[in-house]
């Protein structure tokens, strides 16, 4: 058996550089982007106020029950304060004063806080409670259980939100750490396994691949184009399932060979969506991978078969993204076409051997 070695020769890439980290990709392997905006002017940042629902949502855990302890801190203080403003005007603070209080027991800053604190949680009234001789208690009252409600509301939506949302580590999981090049029914093809053991995109998934090339001269000129490539697995994601993008004439990977993948600057950007089998939620996930990791020569190896014992599919989960090697040409999808058409020419025609 012949084998393609991927590693033809070491050729040495160019990386533009950030501090300690190294920046060549769009998107991370686990889905996230790799850009950043500079130079804004302050007043655009106000557009994130527009749609603040998802600005919570993709904001850290940190930030959210930041955001939670200070929006309650302010509001408990605020109502307090409108407690002693309607305590002041009942003349509570007269000291000649000795019954036909506003609020009961309440003589300082902290006893109109606690009172505050009781009437947003709803924990109840004990020491501490407001008459029917205050001046505005119905309408602090009012005002304080519909703060409560959006509070409540709100914050406990976020966080139901940011439990379905996917992991920041899905695409680490879900995807393949390599994307592979071999031969399928006699045509170059490029794969990817992908393996949703959470079923959050098992109904009606979709897979869309976009191939993105880079050019630059210098750092300031940089272009980038985007392609989107069509792939023949889609539906249902059960078991592990290879992700098959077939080369042909419409393929940006047509007229590359093994050594123009190594030597070139592109990224293949991958996203998943479905919906979960468990919760009905939809969900999108999405990885990337760069030339260097596209291995020339390698599939993935088989890793279902029925136990007979159990009357079950079994997987094994040490060959879900296990590649082994296989016999590939090193020459383009292009190059392979014009061979196998030369040959198909031969054999339909003896004569011209002769």
């Amino acid at each position: 058996m012949m084998e393609f070695p991927f590693v033809i020769k070491k050729i040495h890439r160019k990386c533009y550089t950030n501090g300690k980290h190294t920046i060549q990709r769009f998107m991370t392997k686990s889905g996230h982007l790799n850009l950043q905006l500079s130079q804004v002017p302050y007043y655009k940042y106000f557009r994130f106020t527009k749609d603040f629902a998802n600005t919570l949502v993709s904001l850290r855990w940190r930030w959210v029950t930041f955001m939670v302890v200070a929006a309650n801190f302010f509001f408990y203080v605020a109502f307090a304060g409108l407690w002693m403003l309607d305590a002041w005007l009942s003349d509570d603070f007269n000291p000649a004063k000795t019954h036909n209080f506003c609020v009961e027991h309440a003589r300082c800053f902290t006893g109109y806080l606690l009172l505050s604190v009781e009437t947003i949680t709803t924990t109840g009234y004990g020491y501490l409670y407001p008459t029917e001789n205050c001046q505005f208690a119905w309408f602090t009252l009012m005002l304080s259980t519909i703060v409560m409600i959006l509070i409540d509301g709100t914050f406990i939506s976020i966080v139901f939100l940011k439990i379905c949302k996917p992991l920041r580590k899905d695409g680490l999981t879900l995807f393949s750490k390599k994307c592979v090049i071999c031969l399928r029914n006699g045509k170059l093809c490029l794969v990817f396994r992908v393996n949703d053991h959470l079923n959050k995109h098992a109904i009606e998934s979709k897979v869309t691949i976009y191939f993105v090339g880079r050019s630059n001269v210098k750092q300031e000129d940089f272009h980038a184009s985007l392609q989107e490539m069509e792939v023949t697995s889609g539906g249902m994601f059960l078991w592990p399932t290879d992700v098959v993008h077939q080369i042909d004439e419409d393929s940006p990977f047509w007229k590359l060979s093994a050594s123009d993948i190594m030597s070139g600057k592109f990224e293949i950007l991958v996203t998943l969506s479905g919906t979960s089998f468990v919760t009905d939620q939809f969900s999108t996930s999405q990885t990337s991978y760069l030339n260097e990791e596209i291995l020339w020569g390698f599939r993935f190896k088989s890793c279902m078969e029925y136990d007979e014992k159990v009357q079950r599919y079994v997987v094994n989960e040490q060959d879900i993204f296990k590649l082994m090697p296989c016999d590939t040409p090193l020459c383009s999808a292009s190059t392979l076409k014009k061979i196998q058409t030369e040959l198909n020419q031969l054999t339909d025609d003896p004569g011209e051997r002769n």
